[in-house]
């Protein structure tokens, strides 16, 4: 309802309304995805160390924090997770990669990655079937993807051919809304 609403504002010009239902919005996104105080999560602020660490080279200590992360098994431990699972499949130690892409719960936020990282090892594999369906899994969760839908077309473009085109039709209209920005 809030969303109808706003975009009726936005529809009426009325920006004072906008910036209210912006400020809502964003207030609400803080409160959810925040950790709490007391809480006694800090599986993103080892995320966020990590990160940092990873960047300034230091992949064995990112990989440390990743872990403590992971161990936590909070809210933002899957983050840690797909970090994990790719640091292993690129050392190539499937299993391993396996093991922390499977921590990734199909209702976390972080689960349209899971689908999207496991198609890109699956293709790797030489598993063309299963990663379309990965693909297809990850695009049902976040239908915006573009960087996914280009991997499905591909990869259809293998496997079903019949489907490349209605994929390339999605793909124009995801594009048009990049256009207006």
């Amino acid at each position: 309802q809030g969303c109808s609403a706003a975009y009726g504002f936005w529809r009426e010009r009325e920006n004072r309304k906008i910036f209210q239902s912006l400020i809502i919005l964003f207030a609400t996104i803080i409160l959810l995805f925040l950790p709490i105080p007391g809480s006694k999560d800090y599986s993103a602020y080892y995320n966020t160390h990590a990160i940092v660490l990873n960047d300034q080279g230091n992949t064995k200590k990112a990989i440390d924090y990743w872990r403590k992360s992971s161990e936590m098994n909070k809210p933002f431990s899957a983050y840690a997770n797909l970090a994990l699972a790719q640091y292993y499949f690129y050392q190539k130690e499937i299993g391993k990669g396996f093991k922390f892409l499977n921590k990734v719960s199909d209702t976390s936020f972080a689960a349209s990655q899971k689908y999207h990282i496991l198609g890109d090892v699956l293709v790797k594999l030489g598993k063309m079937k299963r990663a379309t369906k990965s693909y297809r899994k990850s695009l049902e969760i976040n239908s915006g993807n573009r960087l996914v839908r280009k991997k499905l077309i591909e990869q259809l473009r293998l496997v079903d051919p019949a489907a490349v085109k209605k994929e390339i039709t999605k793909l124009r209209v995801i594009d048009r809304f990049y256009d207006l920005l």
